[in-house]
């Protein structure tokens, strides 16, 4: 019978790895298969004696896997099983991707290297592809430009992005690496592209994400600076950045609410057609300054709308939203009045802009930094005024953590159980008589929240021992690769539930792993 030598099974694990890097931002079957093929290698590889000791010797391997095994032991106070199966299959990274990283040969610098650059090459050609879509090159019609991540959430892809971004920066910068003059253009085009492309997907968490990190290595690098001077000087500008951007989103934030005068005696009774104007002086609803309730005639749209568009006035845009509202906060973000003359003044584009469920002029542009920040401030005015948070990003987020705290109150120490998660949002959500339409009542979108809801504030101190103890064990904070991971990491954990999907804990699991274990190591004589 024939049987792999010890190179050929190593082959193996490092096509297997490559395929996994290949898999995360473009296929999810992918990443299935690759780890089957991973697990399947390691098994036929056999050398388990081997393996065992290594285990003994690395402990921090077993103390990551606590993070899997706290999931396995709050089954005994979960009731719905079905989904507590579910969530434990998802988890399967967590327990299998540190034993076989872990327990397999080491990877040189120039194998990380490799593959870390085949992972970015799967990126570039995924965002290149998200690219020709929202071109329109493609069949796929968008409403939304994060819709043009159709692998993965914008927001999973988004984090993936910035792994590429910061490990192209270390090859391009490091003093350590020999790189040709041909190496240094590709990976400075590279670099460029995906933080230009960061920016076009408009992902508030991976921008967030990519600035944060960005800042604390930029703080790191100068502090270890020798010239004082040298030290001042980008202290300074370091300091002057988070400023700038206050300062930013100030102006945005007031440019936002510099709105019209609402002088009752001013108003104008009739349209130029001679009929009488509705003014609702009572709804405060604006769209970039203006009054959203004010110049409004129903029956001169009803009337004149036909001329312009198929879609019934009584319809829906094509993002299923009334195309009657959609219609009153397009013309009042042109400062246009709701009758036959507005209507008169939309051009094509505008009218098909409608059609397409886009409600403020400002938002054509789907690159536009500008207008998410617009939409972002638009959606907490709303909010604040009474509105229904579902859909927004943002405010709707303030409900999940509303339900999510509701829930920690009545089991603080140990948790609700790992299959019990869903069943006590939707009792918590009738409980609060949340606004969410049922479509928008999803899980805290924090993972530090969901653990606390989940095992309690005694699993939550189990699973961050799993997390840190091999950090500190193995001297992962010397590591970039890591650190810059695992700033990704945890900062993407306070806006999403980032381990409770596959994308994410593969994600999550595989680069945790890959880089306090995938390493050689130099300074331990481990087989």
């Amino acid at each position: 019978m024939f049987k792999f030598k010890k190179e050929h099974h190593f082959t193996i694990y490092f096509i297997g790895l490559a395929l996994l890097s290949i898999g995360m931002p473009l296929s999810v079957f992918l990443v299935s298969v690759s780890q089957l093929i991973l697990i399947g290698n390691w098994i036929v590889e056999g050398d388990f004696k081997n393996k065992i000791a290594i285990l003994k010797e690395r402990k921090s391997i077993l103390i990551f896997i606590g993070v899997f095994l706290v999931h396995v032991l709050w089954l005994i106070s979960t009731e719905d099983m079905k989904y507590a199966y579910k969530d434990i299959r998802i988890k399967l990274p967590l327990i299998i991707l540190p034993i076989i990283i872990g327990t397999s040969c080491r990877l040189t610098f120039k194998q990380i290297k490799s593959l870390l650059l085949i992972f970015t090459g799967a990126i570039i050609l995924s965002s290149l592809i998200s690219t020709s879509i929202l071109l329109g090159f493609t069949s796929i019609k968008i409403n939304d430009i994060r819709e043009i991540s159709i692998f993965i959430s914008h927001i999973r892809f988004s984090l993936l992005i910035n792994i590429s971004i910061f490990s192209l920066a270390y090859f391009l910068l490091s003093s350590h690496i020999n790189r040709s003059n041909t190496e240094k253009v590709i990976y400075t085009i590279s670099l460029i592209w995906l933080i230009v492309f960061l920016f076009i997907l408009q992902s508030l968490t991976g921008i967030i994400t990519f600035i944060t990190t960005g800042y604390f290595l930029l703080l790191y690098k100068v502090i270890k600076l020798k010239k004082v001077y040298y030290r001042i000087c980008f202290s300074l500008i370091l300091v002057s950045a988070p400023v700038i951007i206050y300062v930013y989103l100030i102006n945005q934030w007031n440019e936002f609410y510099t709105i019209d005068s609402k002088n009752i005696a001013e108003l104008p009774l009739k349209t130029k057609k001679g009929n009488p104007y509705f003014h609702d002086i009572n709804n405060n609803s604006i769209e970039n300054g203006h009054w959203i309730c004010l110049y409004v005639n129903f029956e001169e749209l009803r009337e004149d709308w036909p001329k312009y568009s198929n879609i019934s006035i009584d319809g829906e845009d094509k993002r299923d939203q009334k195309i009657i509202n959609t219609l009153f906060r397009y013309l009042t973000s042109k400062n246009l009045p709701k009758d036959a003359e507005g209507l008169s003044k939309l051009s094509k584009e505008d009218i098909q802009l409608i059609e397409n469920g886009v409600t403020n002029y400002l938002y054509k542009d789907y690159t536009s930094l500008n207008a998410r920040i617009h939409q972002t401030i638009w959606e907490i005015d709303i909010y604040k005024k009474g509105a229904s948070p579902s859909g927004s990003s943002l405010t709707q987020r303030i409900e999940f953590l509303k339900a999510a705290f509701g829930i920690i109150k009545k089991d603080f120490w140990l948790g609700i159980g790992t299959g019990d998660l869903k069943k006590a949002f939707e009792n918590q959500y009738k409980s609060i008589n949340t606004q969410l339409d049922k479509n928008h009542q999803l899980r805290a979108h924090n993972q530090f929240v969901t653990f606390i809801i989940t095992f309690g504030i005694l699993g939550l101190f189990v699973i961050l021992f799993s997390l840190f103890y091999p950090i500190i064990k193995e001297k992962g904070y010397k590591n970039y690769f890591f650190m810059t991971f695992f700033c990704i990491a945890l900062l993407s954990m306070l806006n999403e539930d980032t381990l409770e999907t596959q994308a994410g804990v593969t994600f999550f699991a595989f680069f945790y792993c890959f880089f306090i274990w995938g390493k050689e190591d130099k300074q331990k004589n481990i087989k």
